[in-house]
């Protein structure tokens, strides 16, 4: 089931209504939640019939003038009861045929004002306590941190303050995204331009639960060494979150787990076969200071990769340590077969 929302910024344009068309078509999505139309009611039908009549659809007409969010399903593949609807979100019950898995779906496009916000936040944190799994998906207008804002303006404190409490009080949790972070720009020039995360998807369990999980973080001793690591936690620790305390510290802890796995990537993974290239390496270059023995070229490079070597073998070992629960070698100068064995 692929559920997803578009800020289209108008869609009385006849190329937008195609590009949405092919969107949909080349993507393969069930439920679309189109915002910000402007489109008039009465021009409605139209669009419907000329770029959607195989889909069906619904709109908040009857909460607010300017249709300011539409829903495009397939009903081939899906099945959708709207369960509430007003000025900023609508919220429906989303059936897929081929699995039968139900899930339940705010599709949100809040206000421009933090004030005018509230209604949304106390909807959203209603619709949790009782329907799960939950999909909120929208563009709410608001940044969570100070850092989904660059530009001359900068966001409102209070406004993150009561989206973080929302998230936090309705039991939320942003799904991993990829691609751009900021999804809106006021499209000013280069001095006056703003750039923001507005848009995101967030939920209370996994929708899908056959899907991979992933593999547990285990913190590797060997990574304290490296030159990087004190700076990369304090800098990490350092930044500037919003929220409860509880909340706080776990941004900051997913942040700094973010980086270690990507030093882990830089410098262990695969680190049987790193250490088999780095003895590989040494050794073709002590051979050709055999035959060179005072090249001063080649006694600075066998320094160097002596140490690398050096580097990775004890990081190896340890690795093998930590994985087997085992730390003292007993059986031979490496160790490496035992520890494996242990693992196994």
């Amino acid at each position: 089931m692929k559920i997803a929302t578009w800020n289209i910024r108008g869609f009385n344009e006849p190329l937008k209504q195609a590009e949405v068309k092919n969107f949909i078509r080349t993507n393969h999505i069930d439920l679309l939640g189109i915002l910000e139309t402007r489109v008039k009611i009465k021009n409605v039908k139209k669009i419907h019939n000329q770029y959607f009549n195989n889909y069906e659809i619904f709109t908040n007409y009857k909460s607010h003038y300017n249709g300011r969010i539409w829903c495009i399903w397939d009903p081939v593949t899906i099945q959708v009861e709207e369960l509430h609807q007003d000025a900023q979100h609508i919220f429906c019950k989303v059936k897929h045929f081929a699995t039968g898995n139900v899930v339940w779906v705010s599709v949100v496009y809040g206000f421009n004002t933090g004030d005018a916000r509230y209604d949304l936040w106390s909807h959203l944190r209603q619709a949790s306590l009782h329907q799960k799994p939950l999909l909120t998906l929208g563009d709410f207008n608001v940044v969570r941190d100070i850092n989904e804002r660059i530009g001359p303006n900068p966001p409102d404190l209070e406004d993150i303050m009561a989206f973080n409490e929302c998230i936090v009080d309705a039991g939320l949790e942003d799904i991993n995204g990829t691609g751009c972070l900021y999804t809106w720009t006021n499209k000013q020039e280069s001095g006056t331009r703003t750039w923001s995360k507005l848009d995101r998807a967030m939920v209370i369990v996994t929708v899908f639960p056959s899907l991979p999980i992933k593999k547990r973080f285990h913190f590797l001793n060997c990574w304290v060494a490296e030159p990087s690591y004190k700076d990369l936690i304090s800098n990490r620790w350092k930044e500037v979150h919003y929220g409860t305390p509880m909340h706080i510290i776990f941004s900051k802890l997913k942040a700094i787990k973010q980086d270690l796995v990507g030093l882990h990537k830089n410098s262990y993974s695969n680190i049987g076969d790193r250490v088999t290239t780095a003895r590989f390496q040494l050794s073709k270059c002590q051979e050709a200071l055999q035959n060179l023995p005072f090249s001063a070229a080649l006694l600075v490079e066998e320094k160097q990769l002596l140490d690398n070597f050096s580097k990775l073998k004890k990081a190896e070992l340890s690795i093998l340590s930590q994985r087997a629960k085992e730390h003292t070698i007993k059986h031979d100068d490496c160790g490496s077969e035992f520890f494996f064995a242990k693992i196994a």
